[in-house]
């Protein structure tokens, strides 16, 4: 058994034979077979480690405004290390999609485990993701298809699915329903729905219908999960979302960014 680092799922359940890798999805199967590596390089001559790392101290020292990029694909000692590189170079430290971690890790948003979404959601919105494409073993091993504690129907009877993204894509094909909103309008549907989970008609070029249909919907959640990913709406919207439904049922926030380890880099900064 492994644990697989294709994506933030984690998988601990995979199984590297001689010849082959057993229950790892597509991206899992790829990133644990590959055997492209990429070796130590220095003005895109190779080298040896030793020299790879004596030019990039060199590169750094004389750095004016050095910027470290990333970390959300290291493992959380690497990340450590990384942070106290950067605090000695004077370097800032930049990464992407790791906001949304801060409202979790300061309480201001509730979360839950991916157990807990398997046992106890009845309603899943996966915000501006696609986890078919992105995380494809999430709605197979928690979030959609799977009985749980309390879903013992799954998707069957017990579950809806909804997405609320930029396409149609693959996810929103096997979903009850599928919002799709223009890029340049996405303030604009929120808007809209959280003035329909406050009872009041939207004011909105979108189908006022639907939109209303989809607050009914949340406002009847017993345990509800939003998937945020890299398209969904701004920090401040999503934020302001949950509040509102937290008003009159019971919603937790999971985002679904690339990187395995975008929580851990997110946590270390605070510290």
């Amino acid at each position: 058994m492994m644990v697989c680092t294709g994506c933030a799922l984690l998988c601990d359940d995979v199984e590297i034979g001689e010849s082959d890798c057993r229950h790892a999805c597509r991206i899992g199967d790829a990133h644990i077979t590959s055997t492209t590596q990429i070796g130590a390089m220095v003005n895109q001559s190779p080298v040896d480690v030793d020299a790879a790392i004596e030019s990039a101290a060199e590169i750094l020292v004389s750095a004016e405004k050095p910027v470290f990029v990333g970390f959300g694909n290291s493992v959380t000692e690497a990340q450590a290390i990384g942070i106290e590189l950067a605090e000695k170079v004077g370097a800032e430290i930049k990464t992407f999609h790791t906001g949304i971690f801060d409202d979790i890790l300061d309480g201001r948003v509730k979360t839950c485990t991916l157990p807990e979404v398997r046992d106890y959601a009845d309603v899943i919105i996966f915000l501006g993701c696609d986890p078919m494409n992105t995380h494809p073993r999430l709605l197979s091993k928690y979030a959609y298809y799977p009985r749980g504690e309390k879903r013992q129907h799954g998707w069957e009877t017990d579950r809806t699915a909804i997405t609320i993204d930029l396409r149609f894509s693959h996810t929103a094909s096997i979903c009850k329903e599928a919002y799709t909103i223009d890029p340049n309008r996405q303030i604009e549907f929120m808007d809209a729905l959280m003035d329909a989970l406050s009872n009041k008609v939207p004011k909105t070029t979108y189908d006022k219908k639907r939109i209303l249909k989809l607050a009914g919907t949340l406002k009847k959640a017993e345990f509800g999960v939003i998937f945020a990913g890299t398209s969904a709406p701004p920090r401040d919207a999503t934020v302001r979302l949950i509040d509102r439904l937290n008003e009159s049922s019971d919603f937790r926030l999971l985002p679904l960014a690339p990187g395995y380890n975008l929580r851990s880099i997110a946590e270390q900064l605070r510290n």
